[in-house]
């Protein structure tokens, strides 16, 4: 079967990268827990596998009309807001946090708010344009009624186990109904809302549930404004070591697999991925990765510019980006020390199980918006011209 690589071929020569650059660092910064489990290239060669998977996924899923995914927008937003509260009751608890559940049968584990994410945005992508088709996104009974408690609702799911997507969910949300032609007086709403509901849960939540994660986030906070971090050297070591990898990494780096800190940094794979690349690649290196996610950003906003309209197709571009773009400059600044320590994974880039494969996804539909209709069934009807006129040549 011959592959065939449809919509924009900018963004797959991006993909090229990100998947050159997410096997070079993870396989460095998993060597030594290689080492430690008897072979250097178990992690690397795991997550290989994964890649292989992530990208049939996403090539199937650019293949498919981006429509089909307006059509499932409210049901797949049920069934994420169901494996959100199934996570919440029965998922498995680690540092006093339910992220995950496990598959029945399988043994793997499914990080429920990475899947929540792209419902929530599938879902705003296509109420908010039903909503600008009917004339009624400046109606704040009908921006409420629909978008406003789906976002709140999902935000409050993820809230309890993990703040930092509950505030880049909840940031995505607030400028996906600002592009769609919100009123800013609902908007003003809106967050007043969230700050309520946010600051109501950290002051009440610790005198009814027996593990919150309330006491971490204010140690993170404090530790990241504190001019003094000898005393918190425990809740710093993370940052410190980060900070240690990039200022040992200088302009050119150390080169592939000669980065000292993915000894003793915790989550070089994953979470601090980024402080390894500016290691192992230097700040040049740190450079291109972000210039990467900028190109998806640039094109994203230029489609919006160009479409001069509201669109779900545009809706939908434009919230796959930031949920991408947003995610990697949070993994990013917290590497070199400009968000407070949190546990996001670089897109398509850190290792990971769901978070990977639901970024392929979502990866695929961004492509699959990308795709000229127009255009295929043109090239379509020329082919089957070309078919026709070789059958006449070979009766002939």
């Amino acid at each position: 079967m011959k592959l065939e690589f449809r919509g924009d071929k900018t963004l797959w020569y991006i993909y090229a990268f990100f998947v050159a650059i997410s096997i070079l660092s993870v396989y460095s910064a998993t060597e030594s827990m290689g080492l430690i489990k008897g072979s250097v290239y178990m992690f690397a060669f795991k997550h290989f596998i994964m890649i292989v998977f992530g990208f049939f996924l996403m090539y199937f899923v650019h293949r498919l009309n981006y429509t089909l995914h307006y059509l499932i927008a409210y049901p797949f937003l049920l069934f994420s807001i169901a494996l959100l509260v199934i996570t919440l009751v029965y998922g498995v608890s680690l540092n006093q946090a339910s992220r995950w559940i496990v598959i029945p049968g399988t043994g793997f584990t499914l990080q429920t708010s990475d899947v929540a994410k792209f419902a929530l945005v599938n879902f705003l992508a296509a109420k908010i344009y039903d909503l600008n088709s009917n004339g009624k996104i400046k109606e704040f009974s009908s921006l409420a009624g629909w978008i406003i408690f789906a976002t709140l609702l999902v935000v409050v799911l993820i809230l309890p186990a993990n703040l930092s997507t509950a505030l880049m969910v909840f940031m995505i949300a607030y400028i996906m109904m600002w592009i769609g032609g919100a009123k800013f007086k609902h908007l003003i709403i809106t967050l007043l809302v969230f700050v309520i509901l946010g600051g109501g849960f950290i002051m009440i939540a610790p005198k009814f549930m027996k593990h919150t994660r309330i006491a971490t986030w204010k140690s993170r906070v404090e530790s990241f404004f504190s001019d003094d971090n000898s005393k918190n050297n425990d809740n710093t070591y993370q940052a410190d070591q980060a900070k240690i990898a990039i200022a040992t990494g200088g302009l050119l780096g150390k080169g592939p697999g000669n980065s000292a800190q993915k000894s003793v940094l915790p989550h070089p794979y994953s979470d601090f991925i980024y402080a390894i690349i500016l290691e192992e690649f230097g700040i040049w290196g740190g450079v291109i990765v972000i210039f990467l996610y900028f190109i998806l950003l640039y094109r994203a906003v230029r489609n919006l510019i160009i479409e001069k309209k509201i669109t779900y197709k545009i809706l939908l571009q434009f919230g796959i980006t930031l949920v991408f773009v947003t995610q990697a400059f949070i993994n990013m600044g917290v590497s070199v020390g400009i968000f407070p320590v949190t546990g996001q994974p670089l897109p398509l880039i850190s290792m990971g199980g769901t978070s990977y494969i639901m970024s392929s996804i979502s990866y695929g539909v961004l492509i699959s918006t990308t795709i000229d209709k127009k255009k295929k069934t043109k090239n379509k009807e020329q082919e089957n011209n070309e078919n026709e006129e070789q059958e006449s040549e070979n009766i002939d």
